[in-house]
């Protein structure tokens, strides 16, 4: 007589818990594209702030802010393996 497997709902399981993995897995993804947007939206507003300042000092500080912008959003790309 052929084995059978003692619990027969593990296969069901297994795939709900692989479909539950790749669900979070979607959803990281999703937030980590979010966060890298919105710091490079970050970056583009402080350069456009920078662009208009009535100084130099102030436009190289805003320049600062828009770089560390950049420098967040690099982090999250590479961290998650984004596509640049």
């Amino acid at each position: 007589m052929p084995e059978h497997d003692s619990n027969p709902g593990q296969p069901a399981e297994h795939l709900l818990a692989m479909q539950t993995s790749q669900s979070l897995d979607s959803r990281r993804l999703a937030f980590a594209n979010q966060r890298a947007a919105d710091h490079i939206e970050r970056e583009l507003y402080f350069l456009e702030l920078a662009s208009d300042a009535r100084d130099d000092d102030s436009a190289r500080q805003l320049e600062l802010y828009a770089d560390t912008a950049y420098h967040d959003a690099l982090a999250i790309i590479t961290e998650h393996e984004l596509d640049r």
